[in-house]
């Protein structure tokens, strides 16, 4: 059984590995062509959620956001379906690091 995460805790080494997967997906794809995040720092989230919302909840939040562009209402949406949710940064001479969005 998988526990949930503290409230004031961040998704640790588990988190930084799906991070790093990602960003090397992201850097793979760059050769196709110029990538700009398009939501600032809001453009790579990391999310805390029940599994079966992965098949079904999460899509529709992603599809409504596509259509409509509105990032806003997907980050809020994000949060009330999500035990935890952050952003991950880098500052200059520092490690990674989660920010919790509230």
């Amino acid at each position: 059984m998988v526990e949930a995460l503290p409230a004031e805790g961040d998704p640790g080494d588990v988190g930084r590995q799906q991070a790093l997967e990602l960003l090397v997906r992201v850097w793979q794809r760059s050769e196709e062509g110029a990538l700009r995040r398009a939501a600032g720092e809001h453009s790579l989230l990391l999310l805390e959620l029940p599994i079966e919302a992965l098949q079904e909840t999460l899509p529709a939040i992603k599809a409504r956001w596509i259509a409509t562009g509105d990032t806003m209402a997907l980050l809020q949406q994000l949060r009330e379906l999500a035990g935890g949710l952050w952003t991950l940064g880098l500052e200059r001479r520092e490690p990674l690091c989660f920010r919790r969005l509230q």
